[in-house]
Formats: C-alpha cells, structure tokens, sequence
C-alpha cells in the first residue's frame, strides 16, 4: 500500500535528500520557515533580462552554484519518484511514451516548487554570497546573482529593518481601530441602556 503523502508538508523527502546530499544543511531548511520567501522580501529580485536568459537555459556563470541546484532538483525528482508521491497534473499523455513525458515533466515542476519552498536560497562562499532564484520554466537555468557577503547582510538588515518600522505601522493602526471598536461598543451599550 502507497504511504498517504500531505502536499503541505513534504519534509520526508527533503530530509531522505539531505541524507543523501554533501553540505546539506547549507542546503534545506525543514524548520517550518521559506528561506525563499525571506530572500524574496530582502533583496532585488532578478531582472527582466537575467529572467529571459533563464528561460532560454543560459548557464548562470557560477557553474558549482548551478551544479548544486540542479543535484538538489535531481535528487528530490527521484525521491518523488522512488516514493511514487502522487502528483497532480492536467494533462495526459496518449500512450505509454507520452505519459511518461509528461510524468517527467510534472516531477521537474513539482521538484523545482519543492525546492522553492525547502531551499536556502543563498550560499556563502568566502567574501561572496550566491543568491539562487529558480528558473520560472522547468527546462530553464537558474538564475544565479552574487553579491559580497557584507553587501548581503546589509541589504537584510536593511529591508528587515523597512519590514519592522512597516509592522509598528500596522501595529499603531491596529490599536487605534481597536480603541474605536471598544469606544464604540460601549458607547452603544450605554446609548440602548438610556433608551
């Protein structure tokens, strides 16, 4: 019988792929927290014309940072198909040959937004910092944007710091419409209590 696989949490397989992947915990975070979506709020993302050569599958520049990410891809696709995780899919193939195609495909796309979700989405490598953005068409390249390291961290600071000033924001916002709320009601309350 095939194990029951939840679509929201897929750390099964990412740990099996951290087994099997040197530098692993540079690589996967499964701590309940998208690295990627904390690189995506703290720098630029990439440009109209490095999305463009991604796409066409240009090669990055930085060949070992690429070579990872593509083991990392290649890895959770063949987790997913070891495990015969299920994958949703809209298409169907016509014969045998097709629906292996279009499996194939559907791993690719699958394994990529998987890794989007599980991967730190930045590597460190001596004064430099790689930040991985993954490719938005499965036979794309990643796009691949260093920076030095101290330019990195300042740019997180920096953005987390815009991020904390914008939450004070929300917070006085919040506080003040619920002063009004408690206002009101008790207002009303004593206003239906005289009548």
């Amino acid at each position: 019988m095939k194990a029951k696989w939840n679509y929201s949490d897929l750390r099964p397989i990412i740990l099996e792929a951290k087994k099997n992947l040197p530098r692993s915990d540079e690589r996967f975070s499964t701590r309940g927290f998208v690295p990627s979506m904390a690189i995506s709020q703290t720098t630029i993302p990439p440009s109209d014309t490095e999305m463009l050569y991604s796409e066409r599958g240009f090669l990055c520049g930085n060949e070992q940072v690429e070579a990872d990410f593509n083991e990392e891809i290649s890895q959770i696709e063949k987790l997913l198909r070891i495990h015969e995780v299920p994958l949703v899919s809209r298409r169907k193939g016509t014969c045998e040959a097709s629906q292996k195609l279009v499996d194939a495909v559907n791993r690719r796309s699958h394994a990529i937004n998987i890794w989007t979700f599980y991967a730190i989405p930045w590597r460190f490598d001596g004064d430099l910092t790689h930040i991985i953005d993954p490719p938005q068409d499965i036979n794309g390249s990643p796009v691949i944007r260093s920076l030095k390291t101290s330019d990195f961290i300042e740019s997180h600071l920096t953005r987390l710091s815009e991020a904390e000033s914008e939450i004070c924001k929300l917070r006085n916002k919040y506080a003040f419409w619920q002063a009004a709320t408690i206002f009101l009601i008790i207002a009303g309350i004593v206003f239906f209590q005289w009548n």
